[in-house]
């Protein structure tokens, strides 16, 4: 939206200036079209007013006619014999350097902006007779150029409307992927490895959930290797003749075998399945002194017990 802005305000300019080239240009024409009938009349010494009026009147076209040292002798829209000097105006010190002057700037006459154009007029023998300058108000040049810059203003609006629509809609689109992921990490988290991120949507989110996948593919094939190692051992253990059990610091049951429970029972705690005090002080020694081994009598009999942290 940005370069478009950028592009219609060039845009915007380059039109504007096509524009004051093009008035430039019709003023220069204008200016040395007049030239020969003001020459005339300065050298006849005739009034210039009458012609400068009805030159200047029937268009927006303001003309002066400025003598050598800045007295003004004809204006289209002002009285001449109120108007100061405008022998230091910048389009007259212009014209008499390099024989056409151009600026443009506020009229202090007139109180408005202009574009001028002047042109020196001489004698056939190279004499300066003075200055003929024609102006024309900037603001029609504007007013021309409004239907653009609304036009403009419009598209440049319709476009930012469609692209905060379209952020809204991949904002949305976004939010409903990373939901989606955040739902399956959630399961993977919970322990749901067989789940899977779905490997759609923005570059970035694909990658992300690629390995995420990878890693819960890895976590399954991880897990599942110890189970079947866990069950390997449960059944090696269970197949044991030995009595096989195992607890933690406070003589919880963890693990027993087959024969085990066929002699005991299923208890939660050792001492209640073994029912001995020995054992008490057996299993206080085992976290002390690492591996304990000794016999030790029950109600069920008397056991070589070998017990290792």
């Amino acid at each position: 939206v940005r370069c478009v802005e950028e592009t219609d305000f060039n845009v915007i300019k380059d039109v504007e200036r096509f524009h004051l080239a093009h008035t430039e240009e019709s003023l220069t024409q204008k200016a040395r079209m007049l030239r020969p009938f003001i020459r005339q009349l300065l050298e006849e010494g005739k009034d210039l007013q009458p012609l400068v009026l009805a030159m200047g009147k029937p268009s927006v076209v303001r003309i002066t006619v400025i003598l050598p040292g800045g007295k003004v002798a004809a204006d289209s829209e002002h009285d001449p014999a109120t108007m100061e000097s405008h022998w230091s105006r910048p389009e007259v010190q212009m014209a008499l350097k390099r024989g056409l002057g151009m600026s443009q700037r506020y009229s202090t006459t007139l109180g408005r902006k202009l574009l001028y154009a002047a042109v020196p007029v001489k004698d056939m023998e190279g004499r300066l007779l003075g200055v003929l300058r024609v102006a024309y108000p900037l603001a029609p040049v504007k007013e021309a150029l409004h239907p653009l810059f609304r036009r403009l203003l419009l598209e440049n609006l319709l476009l930012v409307l469609l692209a905060l629509s379209l952020a809204l809609l991949f904002s949305r689109y976004v939010s409903s992927q990373l939901k989606t992921v955040a739902d399956c990490t959630q399961a993977m988290a919970q322990g749901d490895l067989t789940t899977r991120v779905p490997e759609t949507g923005v570059r970035e989110l694909k990658i992300l959930a690629r390995s995420l996948n990878s890693m819960a593919a890895s976590l399954q094939e991880l897990f599942e290797a110890r189970e079947e190692e866990r069950q390997k051992m449960n059944l090696l253990l269970s197949s044991m003749p030995d009595l096989v059990v195992v607890t933690d610091r406070k003589g919880t049951i963890l693990f027993a075998n087959q024969a085990f429970f066929r002699l005991f029972g299923k208890e939660e705690k050792l001492w209640q399945a073994l029912r001995t005090p020995r054992l008490a002080e057996l299993f206080t020694r085992v976290w002390e002194e690492k591996k304990v081994k000794e016999e030790v009598s029950t109600p069920r009999g008397t056991f070589e017990v070998t017990a290792i942290e």
